[in-house]
Parts: structure tokens; C-alpha cells; sequence
């Protein structure tokens, strides 16, 4: 019997993953007027955006291999879930709306994949462009990267408007985080950091990020989530945080690994969120109540665990016609 792979960083990428639909459900509640509620908003956001920070952390950390093969599974993945998501929500409407979820991919209508998919196809250049360098050279590059990609978009900057942006959700950043990744790789693979320092920091960069978001919002009387963005320097601390929090744990098991190997898919199946307030647990009705953290809580795991199920039936009905569309094209 062959040995089970680590799995801590298997959790992690669950992780990440549930806190993007944790996100995701929050702003899709709409909570308005109940203060509990929307300072848990805060608290979200805050840990939330570190889910897409830590995912490209760890592909840069294990590099990202470009093989065509791979590309073109992502692409038909890709296209599969969000025509299921389009099925699920209006039906069996053959109309442009669902031939635009055909050309997904091409429309650069998923950021994130888009931007991975352009990250597959630099790595190669990439990779060998980090070898290259020194370790003196390597922070100079960081630092300059930081600097100009995350601490100037966040005090200075209008994130919309320049070559970083809305907020850090760009190719730009996701670069810079895969390039941090290779970093750790090169440099820090067998650095080992005490996990309680790793979750004491992140708890209180957490609380310094709300604070700072709710004291701004306080003065200025307008919603502020500057601090909580993708490109934030204390986001991106905190990312770092969890990631070598989970790279301390010792963790072996099936059941994580095989959920793991569904939680893009389940990323990409986000949107039947809209599918599982219409027809199975509507968590707008809730976004007022005082127990909404609960069915908050519910809600994404429905969510989650539907995805998970969607993505292992498409491997077991599609799978071996998936392989021969790649294997001919």
C-alpha cells in the first residue's frame, strides 16, 4: 500500500478555499442594519482575502510546471463548472448569456483563472529567471515589489486606476505573490517557525486590520476596506503567517487529499450560491438575525459540499473524455 502525501498544505488549500466562500456569502447577504453582523463583515474581509494570497503562495512554493496537458484541463474545468453554475441558475436558456459561459476563459470573465492561466505560461521564464538570482538579489527584488505592489496601492494610490489593479485582484499581484512563493522555496524550505508565534501574529494582525478598517469608516462615515484588500501589506503578513503555520503541521490523510483535489473546482462552482439561496437555504432571509454567523456558516458548507460532489461525479462520468480531448488536442 503506497504511503498517503503530506497533507497539511492540502488543508491549506482547503482553507483558502472556504474562506473565498465565506467572502463570497457574506457580501451576497447583504446584511445593513444589524451592527453585529456588519462588524462580522469586517472581521471577513480581513481573513477572507488571505484565501487567494496563500493559493498562489503555495503554487509558487511548489512551482507552477507548465504542461500543456494541465492548461487545457484548467480551460475545460473552467468551462464545464461555470456552464453547470449557468445551468443551475436560469435552466436549460440556450441564449448569448449561455454561450458567453462557453468563452469564459477567453473573456477573461474569471480573474483569478485568467490570471493563472498567463502565470502557467510565464513560469517557465519565471523559474529559471529566480535561479538566476542571489539571495541578496532576491530581496532586493522583493523589496522593490513590495513597495511599489503592495504598500503604495494601499496608502497612496487609487487601486483602480494604475498598473495594480482593483484592489490587488490582477495579474500584477499575482506575480508578485508567486515570486514570493519560489522565494520560500529557494531560501526558506526547511526554516521552521513556532506555530503558536505564526497564529498569535495572525490573530493580532487580524485585529489591527479591523480596527483600522472600523476606526476609518467611523471618521470618515464611509465603508473602508482599504487595509483588507488582496494587496495589503498586513493581508499578505498574515498569509504568510498561516502558510507557515500549516507548513509546521504534521498531517497525513486521504479524506483531506482527495478534498483538496476538488477545492478549485469548488471555487470555480461559486456561483451556485445564487443555486443554493434560491432553492435550499436562502441566507438573505438571515442577514439581519442575530444567529447569522450560524447560518452563515451553514450556508457555505452546503455550498461547499455541493461542490465537492459536483466535482468528483464530473471525474467519474467525464473524466476518461476529458483525457481524450487532451490527449488529441
Amino acid at each position: 500500500m503506497s504511503e498517503t502525501r503530506s497533507s497539511n498544505f492540502e488543508c491549506l488549500r482547503i482553507l483558502a478555499i472556504i474562506l473565498i466562500l465565506i467572502m463570497h456569502s457574506y457580501a451576497q447577504a447583504n446584511c445593513k442594519e444589524n451592527l453585529f453582523n456588519l462588524f462580522v463583515g469586517y472581521v471577513i474581509s480581513a481573513i477572507g482575502n488571505i484565501g487567494v494570497s496563500c493559493f498562489v503562495l503555495l503554487s509558487g512554493y511548489f512551482g507552477v510546471k507548465f504542461k500543456m496537458q494541465r492548461f487545457i484541463q484548467l480551460i475545460l474545468i473552467t468551462t464545464f463548472c461555470t456552464v453547470i453554475s449557468f445551468i443551475a441558475n436560469h435552466g436549460w436558456l440556450f441564449n448569448i448569456s449561455f454561450f458567453d459561459s462557453l468563452i469564459v476563459v477567453l473573456r477573461y470573465k474569471n480573474w483569478f483563472i485568467a490570471c493563472y492561466l498567463i502565470l502557467m505560461l510565464l513560469s517557465p521564464f519565471i523559474n529559471k529567471a529566480m535561479l538566476a538570482l542571489s539571495k541578496m538579489e532576491y530581496n532586493r527584488l522583493l523589496i522593490i515589489l513590495f513597495v511599489t505592489f503592495s504598500v503604495l496601492p494601499t496608502l497612496f494610490v487609487s487601486y483602480y486606476y494604475t498598473i495594480l489593479t482593483d484592489g490587488g485582484k490582477c495579474l500584477t499581484y499575482i506575480l508578485f505573490l508567486y515570486i514570493i512563493g519560489r522565494y520560500l522555496s529557494l531560501f526558506y524550505s526547511e526554516k521552521k517557525i513556532s506555530k503558536s508565534l505564526c497564529l498569535l501574529s495572525f490573530l493580532s494582525l487580524t485585529i489591527l486590520i479591523v480596527m483600522l478598517n472600523v476606526t476609518i469608516s467611523y471618521v470618515f462615515h464611509k465603508e473602508c476596506r482599504i487595509f483588507s484588500m488582496d494587496c495589503s501589506p498586513l493581508v499578505l503578513f498574515s498569509s504568510l503567517c498561516v502558510f507557515f503555520f500549516f507548513k509546521g503541521l504534521a498531517l497525513k490523510s486521504r479524506l483531506v487529499n482527495s478534498i483538496a483535489a476538488s477545492v478549485l473546482a469548488v471555487y470555480l462552482l461559486d456561483n451556485l450560491r445564487l443555486y443554493v439561496s434560491d432553492h435550499i437555504f436562502d441566507i438573505t432571509l438571515y442577514a439581519e438575525s442575530n444567529f447569522f454567523l450560524l447560518y452563515l456558516m451553514v450556508f457555505v458548507i452546503v455550498v461547499f459540499v455541493l461542490g465537492i460532489v459536483i466535482d468528483k461525479i464530473r471525474v467519474f462520468v467525464c473524466g476518461k473524455c476529458e483525457n481524450y480531448i487532451i490527449k488529441k488536442l
